[in-house]
């Protein structure tokens, strides 16, 4: 069994011939990817001696940036 990751997708347990790839026991299913879980990443306001950041976003699970904080 190949498990899903969040963009990736994966496959049930089975068994295939390193030849012919003929299936040797199980079913080859795929099994979905899961998709990004999203956290909001809060935008913070600058002070007059400390730069901020807007807001962004990424995923608890893999850690991906998927919309990037910029200094403000």
């Amino acid at each position: 069994m190949t498990n899903p990751t969040c963009t990736e997708f994966g496959f049930t347990a089975y068994t295939e011939c390193d030849t012919c790839k003929e299936l040797l026991s199980g079913t080859k299913q795929i099994i979905p990817a899961l998709g990004h879980t999203e956290i909001i990443d809060k935008k913070i306001d600058s002070t007059c001696t400390e730069t901020g950041l807007t807001e962004g976003l990424h995923c608890s699970v893999c850690k991906e940036i998927l919309i990037q904080q910029n200094i403000i």
